[in-house]
């Protein structure tokens, strides 16, 4: 296996970013649920570009905060995905 340098390891890499969603089948006790079409507009209304003027970190804390909003009947929060 070749060795990687530092600059190789600094640089931006798209091979552990998850990118999109990932529907897996339905199983036959899933919960069922439904994304309101509210926690969609939330979400689109504060979209973060990177630019100079918006905070990465205040943009996050907003979105975790919506997304605590959502609850699915049966799942627990802290192993749901959304």
């Amino acid at each position: 296996m070749a060795q990687k340098t530092l600059r190789e390891f600094s640089a931006p890499s798209i091979e552990n970013i998850h990118i999109g969603l990932v529907f897996e089948a339905a199983q036959e006790n899933d919960p069922e649920f439904e994304l309101k079409p509210s926690h969609i507009n939330m979400v689109q209304a504060t979209q973060f570009s990177g630019k100079a003027h918006e905070d990465a970190s205040t943009h996050l804390q907003n979105f975790l905060e919506i997304k605590s909003t959502i609850s699915i009947d049966g799942v627990n929060k802290d192993h749901s995905h959304l």
